[in-house]
C-alpha cells in the first residue's frame, strides 16, 4: 500500500515535469518567432511561413 502511494506520487512528479518542459520549448519557440519577425520583415509573411510549414511536413 505505501509502495504504491510512492509509485503515484512518482507518477504525478514526472506528469508534472513532462508538461514544464513541453511549456518551456513552446514558450522558447514563440519568442524566437517574435525576434525573428522583428528582425526581418519577410520572416511572417504568408509566402514564408507557406514554405515553413511545406518544409516540416512529413
Amino acid at each position: 500500500m505505501e509502495n504504491e502511494k510512492k509509485r503515484n506520487k512518482l507518477k504525478r512528479l514526472l506528469a508534472k515535469r513532462g508538461m514544464g518542459q513541453v511549456i518551456t520549448v513552446t514558450i522558447g519557440l514563440v519568442a524566437l518567432v517574435i525576434v525573428f519577425g522583428f528582425l526581418n520583415p519577410y520572416f511572417l509573411t504568408g509566402r514564408n511561413i507557406s514554405n515553413l510549414l511545406r518544409q516540416i511536413a512529413p
